[in-house]
């Protein structure tokens, strides 16, 4: 089916008709499935040559196939050479090098690159002011904990709010949504969900360390 596509490619080229980067995506991403690898380097150089220079979705492709592979050296390569180029690095390209990396046994360069990631969650964050659902005192969301499910006015708290509530009531349970006290789980304002799912990943290759890295960098220590 991939000699097909490539026979097909090449009669469009016959035909003057220009390939667009949704035709490039399509064709690299059936050649990195099949572990053509060789023929995609062929196609970026040509996708600049006509001044189409290769997007994150295509790095994405290619990251994905290296790790497939166990080719960890060329993926940590290519993700160098996307920063390099100063494309915008989102939180799939993220996931795929890093889940990579865990499964091929690189976990220290993995926790380096989970720690740029969770750092970049943090500055990009924009600045939001709530009030404090215990003290009432308004601050900045990022100073704030979100330590149940409780929404609305009553979503955030400062976590010496919550800890001086726990220790007056004698107990850490919300008395409206019913549910433990945890604060630090939902602090949404710091990280994303997406973050959340690699931390866990990460989480599983080392261990409780990571997740309790994860935490000090979401707040800041």
């Amino acid at each position: 089916m991939v000699d097909e596509a490539l026979c097909l490619f090449k009669e469009m080229q016959q035909k003057n008709l220009v390939p667009n980067t949704i035709t490039y995506n399509t064709l690299i991403d059936g050649l990195c499935k099949c572990g053509r690898i060789s023929y995609v380097w062929e196609l970026l150089d040509e996708m600049r040559d006509r001044g189409q220079p290769p997007d994150l979705v295509i790095y994405g492709l290619l990251l994905h196939a290296f790790c497939k592979n166990k080719h960890l050296d060329r993926a940590i390569g290519l993700f160098k050479q996307i920063v390099d180029q100063g494309l915008k690095i989102d939180v799939f390209t993220y996931n795929i090098i890093i889940d990579g990396l865990c499964k091929g046994g690189r976990l220290k360069t993995a926790q380096e690159l989970f720690q740029n990631l969770l750092v970049k969650e943090n500055r990009s964050s924009p600045i939001k002011i709530v009030e404090c659902g215990i003290c009432h005192d308004e601050d900045e969301d990022s100073n704030m904990e979100s330590p149940c499910s409780c929404s609305g006015s009553l979503e955030y708290a400062h976590l010496k709010c919550v800890e001086r509530w726990c220790n007056e009531k004698g107990d850490t349970i919300s008395e409206i949504c019913q549910q433990l006290f945890e604060p630090g789980l939902y602090n949404t304002s710091s990280i994303s969900l997406w973050c959340y799912s690699i931390e866990l990943r990460v989480s599983f290759m080392f261990g409780e360390s990571m997740v309790t890295f994860g935490s000090r960098i979401r707040h800041g220590a």
